[in-house]
Parts: structure tokens; C-alpha cells; sequence
């Protein structure tokens, strides 16, 4: 047996796409004062003077699939709390300014963000791979 790992960019831009745009959802109850969260390929983003609630976004992860999350945060004043959360609504993880987690388990995860008169902003991304055994 061998393990084949595949990152081309193609392979990134469809999977990234199917999991968080077609298989994913978004939502949240938020106020944002001058500013946006805006859903890109393989990130989150939000610039703003007041961000105040929650956004999330909603994946899957398939068999062989692993993302590796990173939180930047630059908070200018009030505060912003960043969580990974399973199907069952635990909290498997909350990141900090500087974080990576990996998510490799089969599931549906929701990348949760949470702002109380958060002034800055944030950027969740994400790094697909791919390992499958051919044998």
C-alpha cells in the first residue's frame, strides 16, 4: 500500500467550495457598525468598527478529508470569541488570536464567531488535504 496526497488547486478550489458553499450553510444574528464579514474560497473575513452577535459558517468533512483552521484577530477594543463545534453542539475547540486547529474526523462542523462591541476584525481560514490509501 501507498498514500497518495493530492493538493492541486483545482482539487482546492472544487472541494473548498462543495463543502462550505453547496454542503455548508451560513448564518448568524449580528450588528455591524462601518464594515462586513464576507465568505471567500477558504476564508472568513470580517473589517469593522462594531461588531456585536454571531456568524457562522456550517461544513462537512468527508472520509480522507482534513482541514487545518487558522484564526488571525485584531481587536482595537471590546472582544470576539472564535469556536469549532460538532453536530451534537459540543465545542470541540474555541481559538485564540494565532491559532490553528485540524479538523480530520467525518462530520458536520460549525466555525462559530462571536463579537461583543468588537472593534477590528478577524480572518478564519482554512487549508484543505487530501490522504487516501490506494492499495
Amino acid at each position: 500500500m501507498f498514500k497518495l496526497q493530492v493538493k492541486k488547486a483545482g482539487v482546492l478550489f472544487l472541494t473548498t467550495l462543495l463543502l462550505f458553499s453547496l454542503v455548508g450553510c451560513s448564518g448568524g444574528s449580528y450588528a455591524i457598525g462601518i464594515g462586513e464579514v464576507e465568505f471567500s474560497q477558504n476564508s472568513v473575513v470580517g473589517e469593522y468598527k462594531s461588531f456585536s452577535g454571531n456568524y457562522f459558517k456550517k461544513g462537512t468533512i468527508a472520509d480522507g478529508e482534513n482541514y487545518t483552521l487558522n484564526l488571525e484577530v485584531d481587536t482595537k477594543s471590546g472582544e470576539l470569541m472564535a469556536k469549532v463545534i460538532n453536530s451534537n453542539g459540543e465545542t470541540l475547540k474555541t481559538l485564540e488570536n494565532g491559532d490553528t486547529y485540524t479538523l480530520n474526523e467525518v462530520g458536520t462542523y460549525k466555525l462559530h464567531v462571536e463579537g461583543e462591541k468588537h472593534r477590528g476584525g478577524f480572518t478564519w481560514s482554512w487549508e484543505y488535504a487530501c490522504e487516501k490509501e490506494i492499495g
